[in-house]
């Protein structure tokens, strides 16, 4: 995420992590500063809160909330500037009820045609146990737009009190912590919690590679570009490498949960 780009946007990202940020560190710091990348973990209660707060209270915003199912174009109208045939004049709610407006922006998220994968199975799901939206696709694909798919994944969560730490490399956040957004001066965090650092070897890699006919993450039935390799993919891919980082990275200051990063991604 480049916080630069965010601020000169005005957009409220930045500053939101630097209010609910657990840890921050940049990376690559012994390298040149061309290379040098910011990274904030996020307390998810924490970022809800302060988001909500922000766009309540934004200047000339309104929020309805909803789930769009349709944009509403009126085929009659044609573009003086592009020449294109159908105007946007609102987006039709699944309750029936028409915003009119004449500009939308669409910010899909993992809901917009979403698809959860859980082994071997796959139906339609946003996060868990949320829905996924499929009226607005329709929309779109019958709008001319061809629609894609990124993949991402999520591992399960570990029980903190579960972990015996006394063997894990501790990774520290930066002392002090460099903010992310450049408008602030400083993080809301006084006390940034720690990460541990663990790895596989080769009896990890010797169950991967047992247990490959079971995962659906390196198949090819979904095409779109990764946001990172999974672990299936690394230890398929870089068969010679002996071992891959997981780093444990607590999910907030009051979860008890650790999110295993660099175990599940597509």
């Amino acid at each position: 995420m480049d916080n630069l780009g965010i601020d000169a946007l005005d957009g409220v990202a930045g500053r939101i992590i630097d209010k609910a940020g657990v840890q921050f560190h940049v990376l690559n710091r012994v390298k040149g500063p061309a290379v040098w990348g910011p990274r904030a973990q996020i307390d998810r209660v924490l970022y809800q809160k302060h988001m909500r707060e922000e766009l309540q209270t934004y200047p000339n915003l309104s929020i309805v909330a909803g789930s769009v199912s349709d944009i509403v174009v009126d085929e009659n109208v044609t573009d003086p500037n592009s020449g294109a045939k159908g105007r946007i004049t609102g987006v039709r709610l699944e309750t029936g009820e028409v915003l009119p407006t004449t500009q939308v922006i669409i910010t899909t998220g993992t809901f917009l045609g979403g698809e959860i994968h859980i082994g071997l199975e796959a139906y339609p799901s946003g996060r868990m146990g949320e829905k996924a939206t499929f009226g607005l696709s329709k929309s779109l694909r019958e709008a001319g737009f061809q629609l894609g798919r990124l993949k991402t994944g999520t591992p399960p969560r570990i029980a903190k009190g579960s972990i015996n730490y006394s063997n894990l490399e501790v990774q520290k956040g930066d002392d002090p912590a460099e903010p992310f957004s450049y408008l602030n001066d400083r993080v809301a965090a006084t006390d940034q919690l720690v990460c541990w650092a663990t790895y596989t070897n080769a009896r990890t890699h010797d169950v991967v590679r047992a247990n490959l006919d079971k995962t659906i993450h390196i198949r090819e039935t979904v095409k779109g570009p990764r946001y990172c390799p999974s672990l299936e993919s690394k230890i398929i891919k870089f068969g010679s490498k002996e071992r891959h980082i997981v780093w444990l990275e607590p999910e907030g200051f009051s979860s008890d949960l650790i999110y295993p990063n660099g175990l599940t991604r597509t």
